[in-house]
């Protein structure tokens, strides 16, 4: 079955690009996580918040209260935090 929001390229299947915002108390901690560690590419930011492109997809910073998780998400017989979010990278 074909989904509508898949588009595919070649053989790859490609998600249009998403759009995620996150409160962080430490916006320098984030910069350096993301841009630093996990290579994603900085884009626009002031004193309050930073985006990046995040392997296609738009995530950005902002500073502010954290939100409330809680370990409610039941996968088999693990509970993990929700919300959550990830990306799936390809393994060779």
């Amino acid at each position: 079955m074909v989904l509508k929001w898949l588009i595919i390229f070649g053989k790859r299947p490609c998600l249009p690009p998403s759009h995620l915002v996150i409160n962080v108390t430490d916006l320098e901690a984030a910069r350096v996580f993301y841009g630093e560690v996990l290579g994603a590419t900085e884009g626009r930011r002031t004193r309050t918040w930073v985006g990046f492109d995040f392997f296609g997809h738009q995530l950005s910073f902002h500073l502010g209260l954290l939100m409330k998780t809680e370990n409610t998400g039941h996968i088999g017989d693990h509970l993990v935090p929700m919300p959550h979010f990830g990306m799936v990278f390809a393994s060779h």
